[in-house]
């Protein structure tokens, strides 16, 4: 059989769920456990190159990759070999004004400073400016260029509004109000801001008790949070002093 007749290729519906490429949120939607061992994933991206290899002998030297986001003043897809510095590509030449993340903003990841080309993993670029000096008091400062999950700025009385997402985190960061906006976009049904409060406190154990591996990292919780709180990151290093005490524990 072939992968190009799609002889070995099974179909399975599942419910619409952000982040749709997410595999672990994919596995547990389709049944699977964690307990029953590791599931292995591929991307529709590595689907085409295992067909272009054995289908059509022809070796996969090359990505297709999207390069986009606010600090990108033309936006543009281009087929990049493996190895491109990322200075031949566009607007890329001077990364120190820029953080680079492989992928989308949410899901993504920042590409380390020391990795200067493209790479297997790079679906694509998303450049975001770096601005590292906090605007003042502008948490009291709502305007019409601003978008809010909750709708409380001026640019909800607006139509449509330009978003442009850059590293300004528009005033500082302030304490946990319990507004329930992460819980109410989590697609693994958390409770984020209960699992922060237990971080908060070093009661580690009671997180793990409240699903904190389940948490997919997708940063929609980061991205609804009004008070700013990093909680992707929070809980992202959490789940790395579990594995951690796990290994040791063996």
């Amino acid at each position: 059989a072939s992968l190009s007749t799609g002889d070995w290729i099974r179909y399975v519906p599942v419910p619409s769920r952000y982040p749709a490429d997410n595999p672990r949120l994919l596995a547990r939607l389709l049944g699977f456990k964690a307990a029953a061992g590791p599931v292995w994933s591929v991307t529709a991206d590595g689907v085409l190159a295992v067909n272009t290899v054995l289908a059509d002998s022809q070796p996969v030297v090359a990505t297709l990759m999207t390069i986009a986001g606010p600090g990108v003043t033309a936006p543009c897809h281009v087929e990049a070999l493996h190895g491109t510095p990322f200075a031949a590509l566009s607007d890329l030449a001077d990364r120190e004004g820029s953080i680079l993340i492989n992928g989308g903003v949410l899901t993504g990841s920042a590409i380390p400073a020391e990795q200067c080309g493209v790479d297997l993993e790079c679906r694509g670029l998303t450049v975001v400016p770096r601005r590292t000096k906090p605007e003042f008091l502008a948490f009291v400062l709502p305007g019409e260029d601003r978008l809010s999950y909750s709708r409380c700025f001026l640019s909800a009385l607006r139509l449509s509004v330009s978003d442009h997402t850059t590293t300004h985190i528009r005033g500082e960061h302030r304490a946990c109000i319990a507004c329930g906006y992460c819980e109410g976009v989590c697609p693994a049904e958390l409770l984020p801001q209960v699992l922060h409060r237990f971080l908060y406190a070093e009661q580690l154990d009671e997180s793990e008790a409240m699903g904190l591996d389940l948490c997919v990292a997708c940063g929609l919780c980061t991205y609804v949070c009004p008070c700013k709180i990093d909680l992707q990151k929070q809980f992202a290093e959490a789940k790395q002093t579990l594995l951690q005490e796990a290994a040791e524990a063996v």
